[in-house]
């Protein structure tokens, strides 16, 4: 495993507004090559506003995310997920499979 590649998993306490409504929705992932690769997706979305819990499988391509739909919507964090690699020479691709 490439060293320099090596994600700390980030943690989050949902606030009181990303809890009062919540849905789950599933995506397809293209370009996830290693377990780094899923947290980098994963820190990226529980970062995010609304987003209360996200977890990625790098080899089933696949992650579901929990998230506030009156704050965040499927779109946004598809594109969450495809900015995911800041640059790097990381590029991520996300489709929504289900909501």
């Amino acid at each position: 495993m490439d060293h320099q590649c090596q994600i700390e998993p980030l943690s989050r306490v949902a606030k009181t507004m990303d809890v009062s409504s919540r849905e789950v929705a599933i995506f397809a992932v293209l370009g996830m090559g290693c377990p780094n690769c899923a947290t980098r997706i994963e820190n990226k979305l529980v970062a995010a506003q609304g987003v209360l819990d996200a977890h990625f499988d790098y080899l089933a391509d696949m992650g579901v995310v929990v998230f506030n739909p009156e704050i965040v919507t499927t779109k946004v964090l598809a594109e969450i997920v495809d900015q995911a690699g800041d640059g790097t020479r990381h590029e991520y691709a996300a489709v929504l499979i289900t909501q």
